[in-house]
């Protein structure tokens, strides 16, 4: 087996009459307040016929020990570590190209899964050939476990209606409402997946959105199918909000990206925002089969997205942020 230069498996393993129905990815770096709780939900699945492959992104906290105290207890999963830190998408498509399943799922270290879910999923792509990823209904929990919110998007009817239907429901929906990338946690084809590059890597912007891009070449290349039962339980953390410091002093921290838990800063996410749409954009407009005409109207609706989404979210955003707005 060959190697690059990051460590990637430059020919993914071929199926054989070993090979698992089913390869779960798992990348993760200090994952080690969560992890026990996803690696016990995951190997508690009624379908046990999977094999689970760890990345764990040069992690410094306890991370290797826990996963390899569960490699040690069940032969289905595999541990790898990178040496040195690599970038979150990177990693990703690492666990994907170790897979060697005929079906893959991408595993979140903090989530959990209905102990049917595999099973569920597997089901609905083998008995939906066109079909290239299956996922279900979802809800969010809190950093406790607790539910923490419900969502009432009917994903079954919006996958069944046309393809322009799709593609406009998965470009304008708001991403924070309807939380639509947590579609990347479905089953998914391997080989179909393979086909797209795996997630989509845009080197030049850290995360722009390329969940959605992936999904968005998956939709091109066959049908999603919803299992209408709540099956996954996504995990939503907390975020870095104002408590009872000054707010002179608390912007100020913000300003000078002094305050932990972010990452960014204004100019960063008007960077990520148009990055995020015009490679939707790009997409619509030379990947898809659709009409000219609905490719006109889509990349259209897409730009106008682009300047409302921080008009509508900033203030919001930010005036809860600093707890003006509860």
């Amino acid at each position: 087996m060959e190697f690059d230069k990051h460590g990637f498996v430059l020919e993914p393993p071929a199926r054989n009459s070993k090979s698992p129905k089913v390869s779960i990815g798992m990348p993760v770096y200090n994952g080690a307040k969560f992890i026990r709780r996803a690696l016990d939900s995951l190997l508690d699945q009624t379908f046990t016929e999977f094999e689970l492959i760890i990345s764990d992104n040069a992690s410094s906290d306890e991370t290797p020990r826990i996963c390899l105290e569960y490699a040690k207890k069940d032969k289905r999963i595999r541990y790898y570590r990178n040496d040195v830190k690599i970038g979150a998408i990177p990693n990703f498509n690492r666990v994907l190209h170790y897979a060697s399943g005929q079906y893959f799922m991408w595993a979140a270290h903090d989530d959990r899964w209905a102990p049917s879910f595999i099973e569920c999923l597997v089901q609905s792509l083998d008995l939906n050939p066109q079909a290239v990823l299956a996922f279900c209904r979802f809800v969010n929990i809190d950093d406790d476990g607790r539910l923490a919110r419900t969502f009432k998007e009917n994903w079954k009817d919006v996958f069944s209606r046309s393809k322009f239907w799709q593609f406009t429901y998965m470009t304008l929906s708001d991403e924070l409402l309807t939380q639509k990338a947590n579609h990347i946690y479905g089953l998914i084809r391997r080989d179909t997946l393979l086909e797209c590059d795996g997630m989509v890597n845009l080197p030049d912007v850290d995360y722009s959105g390329e969940d959605i891009l992936t999904l968005l070449r998956l939709l091109i290349k066959g049908n999603f199918v919803i299992n209408d039962q709540v099956l996954f339980h996504y995990r939503a953390r907390s975020h870095t909000t104002r408590r009872n410091e000054p707010l002179a002093s608390y912007i100020w921290q913000r300003i000078a990206q002094q305050k932990s838990g972010h990452q960014g800063n204004l100019l960063l996410f008007f960077i990520h925002n148009h990055a995020y749409h015009s490679n939707m954009r790009k997409l619509i407009a030379i990947e898809t089969s659709l009409p000219l005409f609905e490719k006109f109207v889509l990349w259209l609706a897409i730009w106008l997205k682009e300047v409302w989404f921080p008009i509508r979210f900033l203030p919001i955003g930010v005036l809860r942020e600093l707890r003006v707005l509860r």
